[in-house]
């Protein structure tokens, strides 16, 4: 049951993280261990840039390009990370 405002807070999402990898990113992931009041106990996650750059079938470049209004020669090195 939730019944303050530390139920609702995760205080650690400003500690830097290892972000060398193919995304340039990290994840810190958040459950229901960290935050009693979060809506689900697997939340599951998706990195975005995964699911847009190495998705297979692969999006064709072209729809990309206009998605993020980039030229073709930034989508294509992207696409090839994944």
């Amino acid at each position: 049951m939730c019944d303050s405002a530390d139920d609702f807070s995760f205080s650690g999402l400003h500690l830097p993280g290892n972000t060398s990898n193919p995304v340039g990113s990290r994840v810190t992931p958040v459950t229901v261990v960290q935050l009693l009041a979060l809506n689900s106990q697997n939340p599951g996650m998706i990195t975005i840039a995964n699911a847009v750059f190495g998705s297979k079938p692969n999006i064709a470049s072209d729809i990309l390009v206009k998605a993020f209004e980039v030229d073709k020669n930034i989508v294509d090195p992207l696409q090839a990370k994944f």
